[in-house]
This record gives structure tokens, C-alpha cells and sequence, in this order.
């Protein structure tokens, strides 16, 4: 019997059914109830376990959060659960101590925290440092250091990482714009697979950024992501088999290309109303040169993606659906009105 009841006081000291746990806290969060998310994270960073300390931290960073931003108070929170190895408390500290915020800025104090978090594998904070020692910003210039520190990312870090490091330095966000370092990274990247990092190899021979232009290495970059479905790299390709650059012109193929990045259903916005647009013109014109039936019938996809783009409230697109009707007859329209709900059912699946 002893024995019985020790056990029981055992679980009720280790069971979570007796406390909040940050399960609970994020599904308060998330229904709004700030002010109960808030408790549980007060309750348990004062009980000192480290992750309701480091959303404590974040509650008073936020603006929003159920409680008046505090950055100070921030820092008090990140502080414990950094101090206690939690590596998103020690990025966050080292990005408060770069920026001055919630304290003196101090950039000594950014590279402790920061170097602690790459220690631990932190790709952020390894790119951060690497940056750093490279370009000698807040420290002194050490490449090899910078070196050590880019082994790792390219080690530990996932083809976006490095994707992330190679746009830095082409668009010189942190560091002097460096294109040769920019293609290394897109490079390692694309070697990996990664499709963005191929489209953006290929924008950058398509358009001779930092490289001689070289329109057929660019075609097998955008090829290489548009296989992989990247959506602006099938376009890209389409307009390069247009115009003949780096391939033989074929209209076929290019059309291709653009029909894929239009069915795209992932992608939406203004950048796809224009491209699905610029089809639409496509057929349209298409149809107004043929003289045959089967060109004729360029009117229906004309009518139809422009259909497609004008149930956006798209002015430009209701105009061209009225050049295309024009030209049509009343069983063309009628398809192409069929056609047009087939399109939107296969572009929006998941809507």
C-alpha cells in the first residue's frame, strides 16, 4: 500500500495532465484568448521551463499579443531561456543586441549570442557570423573564420538557406553586392535540386547579371526548375522558345510552357491574372491571323482564360473577352464558357 501511494504522488508531480502545457497555450493563442495564453506562459516561465520562458519573450516583443509591448521585459524572458542553451532565445538576442532593441546596442553582445546559437547548429546565426567575417562588418575581417562558419551552413543548412545567402549578395541586402559570390551559392543550391535556385541561375544568364549572357545555359536552368514545376521558370522558358534565344523558335513548345504555369493552381495574384492574360491575347491574335477552322477555335481559349482573369474584377480582361466575342459565333461562346469553369475547377482545387 505504501508502495501504491508513493507511486501516485510520483505521478501527480511528473503527469501534464495537472498543469497547462504549451499545447494549451497555443490553440488559447490562436482562438484569441490571449489573456489565458499569456497566463499559462507567465505561470510556466516563472516555473522556469524554457519554452514558456522564450514565448513569454515573444508575447512582449509582439504588438497585439494580449499584453503592452515590452522589449525590455523581452530581453528579461529571452535572456533566462537563452541562458539555458534554448537556441531561438539566443537568435533573438543576438538580433536585439544588433539592433539596440530593448537595450544598448552592442555588438559584442550580438556575437555571443549569436556564436552560442551557431554552435548549436543555427543556420541563421552561421550565415549572420559568415557574413560578418567576410565582409569585416562588426568585426574584424577573418575569411577564414567566414569560411569555417560557410562550411557549416552548407553542411547543416537545407538548399533555401543557401538560396538565401547567394540573393543576399546579389542584391547586396547586408554586404556589398558581390555577383560571383551570389552565383556560388545559387549554385551549391541548384546542385542540391532546389528548383528556385535554378530559375534564378537562369535569370541571371538570361540577363548577363555579373556573367557573360549566355541564353542556352539559361534555358537549362529555367528547364531544370520548370520540370520541377516552378512556376516563373516555365514562363521564362516559354519566352525564350518565343523568341528563339538559346533554343530554335518553336511556338509549340512555348505554349506549352505557358499553359503549365497557368494551370498552375498554387499560384495566384496579379502576376497570374497578367500571365493568363497574355495568353488569352495570345489566342485571341492567333485566331485573328488563322484562316482555318482549327485557328478559329483560338477564339474559345482566348474568350476562356480571359474569362478566367475578368472573374477577378480584371477590367483589361472583361475588354478582351469583347474583342474575342466579336469574332465569335454563339456555339464558341457557349464552349468557351464551359471551358472557362473547367479551368477555374482545375486552378482552384484547394480555394
Amino acid at each position: 500500500m505504501k508502495f501504491i501511494t508513493l507511486l501516485l504522488f510520483a505521478f501527480c508531480l511528473t503527469s501534464p495532465v495537472f498543469a497547462d502545457t504549451l499545447e494549451d497555450a497555443e490553440k488559447a493563442y490562436k482562438s484569441g484568448d490571449y489573456e489565458k495564453a499569456y497566463k499559462i506562459h507567465f505561470e510556466g516561465a516563472n516555473k522556469g521551463n524554457v519554452r514558456h520562458q522564450y514565448y513569454l519573450g515573444m508575447t512582449y516583443s509582439s504588438k497585439g499579443a494580449g499584453v503592452p509591448q515590452d522589449y525590455k521585459e523581452a530581453v528579461k524572458w529571452f535572456t533566462q531561456a537563452a541562458s539555458k542553451g534554448d537556441v531561438q532565445s539566443q537568435v533573438r538576442l543576438g538580433r536585439m543586441y544588433e539592433k539596440g532593441t530593448g537595450v544598448s546596442q552592442d555588438f559584442k553582445e550580438a556575437i555571443r549570442w549569436y556564436r552560442l546559437a551557431a554552435e548549436n547548429r543555427d543556420v541563421e546565426s552561421l550565415i549572420k557570423l559568415g557574413i560578418w567575417y567576410s565582409n569585416g562588418i562588426n568585426v574584424e575581417q577573418d575569411e577564414k573564420e567566414a569560411d569555417n562558419l560557410f562550411q557549416s551552413v552548407v553542411l547543416q543548412g537545407k538548399p533555401k538557406d543557401l538560396v538565401g545567402l547567394g540573393y543576399k549578395y546579389e542584391k547586396g541586402d547586408e554586404v556589398p553586392v558581390n555577383y560571383n559570390e551570389a552565383i556560388k551559392w545559387y549554385r551549391l543550391a541548384a546542385d542540391k535540386g532546389d528548383a528556385n535556385a535554378q530559375s534564378n541561375l537562369g535569370r541571371i544568364y538570361e540577363n548577363g547579371i555579373g556573367v557573360t549572357q549566355n541564353y542556352k545555359e539559361a534555358v537549362n536552368w529555367y528547364r531544370l526548375a520548370a520540370v520541377q514545376g516552378e512556376w516563373g521558370a516555365r514562363i521564362s522558358l516559354g519566352y525564350l522558345y518565343d523568341n528563339g534565344k538559346g533554343v530554335p523558335k518553336n511556338s509549340k513548345e512555348a505554349l506549352k510552357w505557358h499553359l503549365l504555369a497557368a494551370y498552375d493552381e498554387n499560384v495566384e495574384g496579379p502576376s497570374m491574372d497578367m500571365h493568363r492574360l497574355n495568353l488569352a491575347i495570345r489566342y485571341t491574335i492567333e485566331a485573328l491571323k488563322g484562316k482555318t477552322k482549327a485557328a478559329k477555335e483560338g477564339y474559345v481559349q482566348g474568350y476562356a482564360w480571359a474569362s478566367v482573369v475578368a472573374a477577378n474584377g480584371n477590367q483589361d480582361a472583361v475588354a478582351q473577352m469583347e474583342t474575342a466575342e466579336k469574332e465569335m459565333s454563339r456555339a464558341q461562346v457557349e464552349k468557351a464558357q464551359k471551358l472557362a469553369k473547367e479551368i477555374w475547377a482545375k486552378t482552384h482545387k484547394s480555394k
